[in-house]
């Protein structure tokens, strides 16, 4: 049984939604949906470790284009330099090991009004149709906001549960592979992902207005560990309509967060934003 959502709600609802046009029973949705939600990596030349972790992403398809979501200060890292959005890459497994595609283009959002400075914490990073002989497009989550409610158009009492898919810094790292001489041949990347279960929480003095403020849920009784890494995490949820068939809506994207609190930048803010990169030419 999925947390939060009571089994009169499932006997009552359409039991599965459309996920890129395969229809995904309720149970199996947050797990369906993971596979959209990649670590944000970097290449390292200049490191002893090729690859970098940098927190969460959500890979979606909108309008025709695919584009990688985080947030701009997951390119900073404590006591190094930023990374370049260049150096960023989506991993995917080839001959028995991984290869690094990086984007086709970066996008980082820049505002002239000092009210919307939170909305420069957004980057995007793009990539082709077809990389090579690997086609891209079904890595991506179709997103079509006509489609797709917000949290905010949806009323409290139909919401049965908001969850986020992420990669959290103290999961992640690397495992040594050795020979028969017990001799380091290559490390591998090991990527592991987690899933948290949220809920709405009243607004404190520190939440920005421009974030939706969430909290880990009161009936969720797992350690949710060192929240570092849950920024640039998609939130979804699932929701009834007046038919009381079930929907996936999409939430928005975690930015920050502290002990069992985070705060989300909601989706309809995400897309006006992506709206904005897509009409505006490369620089």
């Amino acid at each position: 049984m999925i947390i939060g959502i009571s089994s009169l709600d499932i006997a009552n609802a359409k039991l599965s939604v459309p996920i890129n046009g395969l229809i995904t029973p309720l149970t199996r949705i947050p797990d369906s949906v993971h596979r959209f939600c990649r670590p944000l990596n970097f290449y390292r030349p200049d490191s002893p470790y090729d690859l970098a972790f940098s927190g969460s992403s959500l890979l979606f398809r909108y309008r025709s284009r695919n584009f990688q979501l985080a947030t701009k200060h997951q390119l900073r890292m404590a006591g190094q330099p930023d990374f370049d959005p260049a150096m960023a890459c989506l991993l995917f497994e080839k001959d028995g090991g991984h290869i690094g595609l990086s984007p086709d283009g970066a996008t980082q959002v820049k505002v002239n009004s000092l009210d919307d400075l939170s909305a420069e914490d957004i980057l995007l990073l793009e990539y082709e149709n077809q990389r090579g002989d690997r086609p891209m497009t079904p890595h991506f989550l179709q997103l079509d906001p006509a489609q797709m409610a917000g949290l905010a158009q949806v009323p409290d009492s139909q919401v049965k549960l908001i969850f986020s898919i992420g990669y959290p810094f103290h999961v992640q790292g690397y495992e040594p592979v050795f020979d028969e001489s017990y001799n380091v041949t290559k490390l591998d990347v090991v990527a592991r992902w987690a899933k948290l279960y949220l809920e709405r929480r009243a607004r404190a003095r520190f939440d920005l207005e421009t974030r939706i403020p969430l909290r880990v849920m009161e009936k969720y009784h797992g350690d949710i560990g060192d929240p570092k890494g849950w920024s640039g995490a998609p939130v979804f949820f699932l929701w009834l309509d007046a038919k009381s068939d079930l929907q996936l809506g999409f939430a928005g994207m975690i930015t920050h967060g502290g002990g069992t609190a985070f705060g989300v930048y909601p989706a309809e803010n995400i897309v006006e934003l992506v709206n904005r990169a897509i009409d505006t030419a490369y620089q």
